[in-house]
């Protein structure tokens, strides 16, 4: 739920007002609170799936930095 609100009032905001840089840094603090879940969720697919929604979230952001 937290990774939702984290990027839904986003949403709204335009590409060019976007601070990527927070986002970025919002983005890592999730991926390493996930990490510190206790291991025994990694089993789960909604864990999978979190998990790999941040790593493309880290992986495309830069992108929208530069253009």
């Amino acid at each position: 739920m937290h990774a939702t609100l984290t990027y839904l009032h986003r949403y709204k905001t335009p590409w060019d007002k976007i601070n990527v840089d927070v986002l970025i840094e919002e983005t890592k603090k999730l991926a390493k609170d996930v990490k510190s879940l206790n291991k025994a969720v990694r089993n789960y697919e909604v864990y999978r799936l979190l998990e790999e929604a941040l790593k493309a979230m880290l992986t495309s952001l830069p992108l929208v930095q530069v253009s």
